[in-house]
């Protein structure tokens, strides 16, 4: 469970009422509620990012202190639980993966040394024992359109494959095999052919693949090893092979509450709570932009939506810190993997992401717009001042390392609100005293407008399907193939 926050909060709740705003901020000049939101705002942003926290990385004991004042929030505000431990969705985290020593690899009979002459890979499963026969596919590619077809005339089924981890040609910028130079789009190629197990090989030290692994907690399923040596003229040969990885975990906290309208449907609400940690240097990746701005604005936007239950009554709305976002989406993957859709069935999604840089055009960036058409709908009716908001920036598609394609990427309509990246972003300078939190406050009402048009355009209609049967209709998701197609 994460520790009590309280004993690094007590510190900043009197600095935080008392910082003034910066020169930029009072030049947008906030009116009545705005001017408290700014406020709070900038509460938020400061003890999220203080020094404190110590840049939040994932499973560490920032992130937890980060988790447990999101957990405070949520109960202040009235929101009720929706984790697996009260209002913590808890994820197991790889801390350490280390081979070892009884992991061998003989070649035709022929001893292999650990780290020596081979090693296992980081996408490699952490323990197994392979025996049998193995055969060649030289690099492993099979590409109709690029004339290289290693599998063909080749039943690997139930047997270890050895694939050249180079690439015909060599490796070079222009090399039109160079979207196969990664191993992980050929080893899942060589399972979904049935291989057991896969060897690259290589005498090439250029091309070694790192003998540290990765802290990954989902592998590829299969022993995964590197031998240092040319086995290109191997055709076939028997293999007996036995990798042992040792796993060390620790825990990380995805923080959820929900507000229960009584309605059908959820919609999720959501921005990631961790961060960078701490550099090689010795310096704290604060991250007051990244993303402490974003969860400030998820916990302003959950009051107001708490308070005003009439302009929500279509949906329930779930709450989501995420963690994990900086470590392969791992906060976001494990949820949008349909852990929670069973019991709450969800309409679409809402991903707040780096709002704390408001510029001088005044114009929000929203992405995702083309995987529903209710998005642009929404936003060509939401009403708002320009002398806060100008407009809006859409881009059809949605970046694949955000929270919100975890969610496009498992059916729901998902979209995600950001003033865009700065120069100090992902860096020790993106500091609290650097955010524009006046500008937060009017991208906060302006997202808050747009969730009101969502909530009364998503009134749960009913129509009458093809066999007859009452069907109830929510948010159409178009799929990413055709949203690409239409943004590209």
């Amino acid at each position: 469970m994460p520790v009590s926050y309280k004993s690094n909060f007590s510190k900043f709740v009197l600095l935080s009422f008392v910082l003034s705003f910066s020169q930029y901020s009072l030049a947008q000049k906030p009116r009545f509620k705005e001017k408290k939101v700014a406020k709070n705002l900038e509460s938020h942003v400061t003890f999220l990012s203080s020094d404190e926290l110590e840049g939040r990385l994932t499973a560490s004991a920032g992130e937890a202190t980060s988790a447990a004042y999101i957990e405070s929030e949520f109960k202040a505000i009235g929101l009720e639980p929706a984790g697996n431990y009260g209002y913590y969705h808890n994820l197991s985290v790889a801390s350490l993966r280390m081979a070892q020593s009884n992991s061998s690899l003989l070649l035709d009979g022929n001893v292999l040394t650990l780290f020596t002459d081979f090693f296992p890979m980081s996408e490699s499963a952490n323990n197994g024992i392979v025996k049998g026969e193995a055969i060649n596919v030289g690099y492993g590619i099979q590409d109709a359109g690029l004339k290289v077809e290693s599998y063909t005339g080749k039943d690997v089924r139930g047997k270890i494959v050895l694939i050249n981890i180079d690439i015909p040609g060599g490796q070079s910028e222009h090399n039109r095999f160079m979207s196969w130079t990664g191993s992980s789009y050929r080893i899942q190629y060589a399972k979904s052919k049935g291989a057991r197990a896969v060897i690259f090989y290589s005498a090439n030290k250029e091309l070694y693949p790192s003998g540290t692994l990765e802290k990954i907690m989902e592998t590829s399923g299969m022993p995964v090893l590197f031998v240092k040596k040319d086995l290109s003229e191997t055709k076939t040969t028997s293999v007996d092979l036995t990798v042992d990885i040792m796993l060390l975990t620790t825990e990380a906290h995805n923080v959820l509450g929900y507000i229960d309208n009584g309605a059908p449907s959820f919609v999720i609400i959501s921005a990631n709570h961790d961060h960078l940690g701490i550099s090689p240097e010795g310096k704290i990746y604060n991250g007051a932009a990244d993303n402490a701005s974003g969860v400030a604005a998820m916990l302003e936007l959950a009051k107001k939506i708490k308070a005003k239950p009439k302009h929500f009554k279509n949906n329930n709305y779930m709450f989501i810190a995420f963690t994990g976002k900086e470590q392969d989406l791992l906060g976001s993957d494990k949820l949008g993997r349909g852990i929670l859709k069973p019991n709450m069935p969800f309409n679409y999604s809402v991903n707040l992401d780096n709002l704390g840089h408001l510029d001088s055009t005044k114009t929000l960036q929203v992405y995702g717009t083309g995987n529903s058409p209710t998005w642009d709908v929404a936003l060509g009716n939401v009403r708002y001042a320009k002398r806060k908001v100008k407009g809006v920036v859409k881009t059809e598609a949605l970046e694949q390392d955000t929270d919100a394609f975890s969610f496009y990427r498992s059916g729901f309509p998902s979209i995600l609100f950001t003033t865009g990246d700065i120069a100090t972003d992902k860096t020790t300078e993106d500091v609290a005293s650097l955010v524009n939190y006046a500008g937060e406050s009017f991208v906060v009402s302006y997202i808050y407008r747009f969730l009101c048009t969502t909530d009364r355009l998503c009134k749960q209609k009913k129509s009458t399907d093809q066999d007859g049967v009452r069907t109830i209709k929510g948010m159409k998701t178009i799929e990413y193939r055709e949203v690409l197609k239409n943004n590209y």
